[in-house]
Formats: C-alpha cells, structure tokens, sequence
C-alpha cells in the first residue's frame, strides 16, 4: 500500500538485500522521523521530483527586416517537444483578399552550430528571401548571440 504522511510517503517494507544485508529503502541506515507514526513493517521513504535547472523560457523578438526579409519581424516563441532542441516559430498571416500563412523558425543547426532563420524547422543555413543566419559557437540560446547575423541581400542575390 502506499499513502502519503504529510511530505513523506509510507511504502511497504522490502526485504533486506541478501548480499549485503542492507535494506533497498535504508541503505542500512535506521530512519528516524519525529513525530512521525510508522507501522509495523513498513519504511519511510522520502519522496523527490527532479530539481529543474533549466533557465526560464525565453521567446525572442527580432526587428529590423524591410523588404524580402520583412517576414523575419515578430516574435518568436518557443516550441514544446522538440527533444531538448531549442527551436523558435513565428507564424504570419498575409494577403489583402485571400490569406495565407507564412512561417519562420530560428534554430541552431547542429552540424555547423549556426544559429539559422529559416522556412523549415531543421536543415542548414538557407540561402533565399526572408532567411538569416549567425555563426556562434557559444549561444545556447538566441538570446546570447553575440555576433552579427547575415541576411538576404536582394540586389546581389546573396547573404551580407
């Protein structure tokens, strides 16, 4: 059986390991909890949830684009379920009379750890319209980004 007792958890008692004689829940120590009624046969056990270390989400708001690369305006939040992956999406509505959605992502491309906007949420740096990158080995997040990122230039067809 298992109830709760207060922050600790009551858990039915195991049997000692038989090559070390210790108890799997004690580590062979005697627990003592005061104030803290234990039954017969059972062993108290604290119960812990994984400490989380991770910074605070941050979402990242990028100004500055004419032309082209205008789509690259706006915020970009951060997705969830991307396997530890930092991946950002900013999503746009366009047209007058028949809308449409366009879609950015920001990411850091694993193999040449640039930092890169582009119309897919994985791949390499795209060289195209409304597409940007940055070379930074160090920034674990968009927000540390400390060098100057390239973007599509449209009279020359290529990123300065």
């Amino acid at each position: 059986a298992f109830s709760s007792v207060g922050s600790l958890a009551s858990l039915p008692s195991m049997p000692n390991n038989p090559s070390t004689g210790t108890s799997f829940f004690t580590g062979g120590s005697q627990m003592d909890f005061t104030g803290e009624e234990e039954d017969e046969g059972e062993a108290l056990a604290l119960i812990r949830e994984p400490t989380d270390l991770n910074l605070p989400e941050e979402d990242c708001l990028i100004e500055g684009g004419t032309g082209d690369n205008e789509i690259l305006n706006g915020l970009f939040f951060k997705l969830t379920g991307t396997f530890g992956v930092p991946i950002y999406r900013i999503v746009k509505v366009r047209g007058l009379w028949s809308s449409y959605y366009t879609d950015r992502y920001l990411f850091k491309d694993t193999k040449t750890k640039c930092w890169v906007i582009s119309g897919k949420p994985t791949g390499s740096v795209a060289i195209q319209p409304g597409c940007a990158f940055t070379e930074d080995d160090l920034a674990d997040r968009p927000g540390a980004v400390t060098s100057p990122w390239y973007v599509w230039h449209g009279a020359t067809k290529d990123m300065l």
